[in-house]
């Protein structure tokens, strides 16, 4: 009856080791499953980040530019005289550039204010 008992204890500890082993390749697969996620997600991540300082220096790049354009429009914008009827003045400058402005103020887009054609020397 000894002999039985320990059979039966030894099946049962075959079992949980068994179990566990299934278990334990589970989890195994599952921290692969995981590392991979997170490895294609940093390199996401790192794709974005790119992305927004790239976008960040061409937004900054471009805030210069308009910058430098308004100041030159600025210091180079002579006396205005008006063309026709329309409320449009235009002036040339000595760096053959032409700007036209609009002088009613009647623009409800502040983006139409103003606006440069270029003309060649």
């Amino acid at each position: 009856q000894v002999s039985i008992k320990q059979e039966q204890l030894l099946d049962d500890k075959e079992r949980q080791v068994k179990g566990l082993q299934e278990e334990n390749a589970g989890l195994k697969s599952t921290l692969s499953t995981l590392g991979t996620q997170l490895d294609e997600a940093n390199a996401q991540r790192e794709k974005a980040q790119h992305d927004l300082d790239e976008r960040q220096r061409l937004l900054k790049n471009s805030e210069h530019v308009i910058s430098w354009l308004n100041k030159q429009l600025n210091q180079h914008q002579p006396a205005k005289t008006l063309d026709d009827s329309s409320g449009i003045s235009s002036s040339s400058t000595p760096q053959g550039t032409k700007h036209i402005a609009d002088m009613s103020g009647s623009s409800t887009d502040p983006h139409v204010k103003a606006h440069h054609l270029y003309q060649q020397p």
